[in-house]
């Protein structure tokens, strides 16, 4: 009787620890969210869900009409919701869950917080994010009157590794150029090592004098890994142009870790567009992660984290330039830099500053009840 009595008391706490480790499972983390747009809120408490809000498995989503939210599994899956209604958070896991994404994941934690941070701020108020900064003198690589989307630094020939077979191309005016380029042709030309033209495209520029153009290197880079890229103007029939040689990646531990992570993602959506340039970008590769928020732009162009995402990108690896003067008074080109003087949350949207001050207060308020009762 003795023994039965212990085995059954062990028994007992082992079901209560197993239901005490099913209840805490249940409650952790599932979903990030990493953007939204509109009336996206938690059901239970109505509060509105910004990125780097955590979803668990009992939660529900309520979306209104013509708003979007954008989620990221713990797997590293993404999960778009546009659809209004209300959705089970552990409905949506459970559709999430099955890739098993555990490359992918290795670039989750720092996809989130880029897309986050860019989903709490006023787009309109973004560019105090941004400052010139006088720094070392930069070069003016590029033609003298187009700047590719690509830059760096002192290099009189500029080398881009690349991953993807379509690469998009932004253009637009070299702020040293006195000639506007408003509805003029810009052309892209792509040469092989052996300067033969194997690629051409054009576009024509818009009011800000900026175009996008999509080259498609399926067919090329299958015999060769090097071109050469040359911007230009069609109406200034400039021969001083500066080049750009694109190395393709096809083979080797980089190409083989990066091909996996890619092709876990599976979904073609603006979201998964969004993870893909975080992984290009942490790998080094800038044009395909540039080519990755283009894409997702156009996508959905009315979420505006993936276009603060995409300037704080272009910033933080000096891709985008401003006209100056170096030690002599001549025209030279430096690139604009983060200020460290503007903080985050001086940027947050209204709504955002409203719920984080309404959170911040709380506990404040809540300490003064306990106050007055401790006192009676």
């Amino acid at each position: 009787m003795k023994n039965l009595a212990q085995m059954l008391k062990k028994t007992t706490l082992m079901l209560a620890f197993s239901a005490m480790v099913c209840v805490a499972y249940g409650q952790d983390e599932v979903f990030k969210v990493l953007a939204s747009k509109g009336d996206v809120k938690l059901k239970a408490t109505q509060k509105k869900l910004w990125g780097g809000s955590s979803l668990k498995s009992t939660d529900v989503i309520v979306v209104g009409t013509d708003s979007y939210i954008g989620l990221m599994h713990s797997s590293g899956r993404t999960v778009e919701i546009k659809q209004a209604g209300s959705y089970k958070v552990s409905d949506l896991a459970g559709k999430a869950a099955g890739a098993g994404s555990s490359t992918t994941a290795k670039y989750v934690n720092y996809v989130a917080g880029e897309i986050s941070k860019a989903d709490r701020r006023d787009i309109n108020q973004n560019h105090r994010k941004y400052m010139a900064m006088t720094g070392a003198v930069e070069r003016a690589n590029p033609s003298p009157n187009l700047i590719l989307f690509a830059h760096k630094p002192n290099a009189e020939t500029q080398e881009v590794k690349v991953f993807g077979d379509k690469i998009i191309f932004h253009l637009y005016k070299n702020p040293i150029s006195q000639f506007s380029e408003k509805s003029k042709t810009y052309v892209v030309r792509v040469l092989d090592m052996k300067n033969r033209p194997v690629l051409e495209k054009q576009a024509t520029a818009d009011e800000k004098g900026e175009a996008i153009i999509e080259l498609d290197f399926s067919s090329i880079a299958k015999h060769d890994s090097s071109f050469v890229v040359q911007p230009s103007v069609k109406e200034l029939q400039s021969k001083d142009r500066k080049l750009y040689t694109l190395n393709f990646v096809r083979e080797g531990e980089e190409y083989e870790r990066v091909k996996k992570a890619i092709a876990e993602l599976q979904d073609n959506t603006a979201l998964s567009k969004i993870v893909e340039a975080g992984i290009f970008e942490q790998e080094g590769f800038l044009l395909d992660a540039l080519t990755s928020y283009e894409k997702a732009i156009a996508m959905e162009p009315s979420v505006d984290a993936f276009k603060v995402a995409y300037e704080d990108f272009l910033i933080r690896n000096r891709m985008k330039l401003y006209k100056d003067k170096d030690e002599y008074g001549k025209p030279t080109l430096r690139p604009y830099q983060i200020n460290p003087d503007v903080k985050d949350e001086d940027l947050m949207k209204p709504e955002a500053k409203v719920e984080e001050n309404t959170n911040t207060q709380q506990p404040a308020n809540n300490d003064k009840k306990d106050t007055k009762k401790n006192s009676k």
